[in-house]
């Protein structure tokens, strides 16, 4: 089934302008950084990212040279089968256990791959230990 782990993700905003995106991917890569799983979105004039890298400390540096500061938060993270229904077995056995979710994001693959799932909760250590 799944497999979990309690990791650290970058949160940070940026300009609600166009390039920002690019910026912070450019920033990534000289600094040698995969980007795991991103969610990004605008809001009230501004660029919200949270993300999980390779690397969060190179990361962090590499995004405070192209003038963002970023904080880590605990997140855990889930690689799930990508087919039907898993992402279902998922979610029922979180609400089962009474884990209310505050947030969700992930990075899709192909069928057959599994695919990387970003969560926050009200318990993330009960969360992760769900999924061993």
């Amino acid at each position: 089934m799944a497999k979990a782990q309690l990791r650290k993700e970058l949160q940070f905003d940026t300009p609600d302008t166009p390039g920002q995106l690019t910026k912070v991917c450019e920033a990534c890569r000289k600094a040698g950084v995969n980007i795991d799983a991103v969610s990004a979105y605008g809001r009230d004039n501004k660029g919200h990212f949270r993300m999980c890298t390779s690397d969060n400390g190179k990361a962090a540096q590499a995004l405070k040279a192209a003038g963002y500061a970023a904080s880590e938060k605990e997140v855990v993270t889930i690689e799930i089968e990508n087919s039907p229904g898993k992402m279902l077995e998922v979610a029922g056995k979180i609400g089962g256990a009474g884990i209310n979710l505050k947030s969700i994001y992930g990075s899709a693959s192909v069928p057959g791959k599994p695919q990387f799932v970003v969560l926050d909760s009200d318990n993330n250590a009960k969360l992760a230990r769900l999924f061993p």
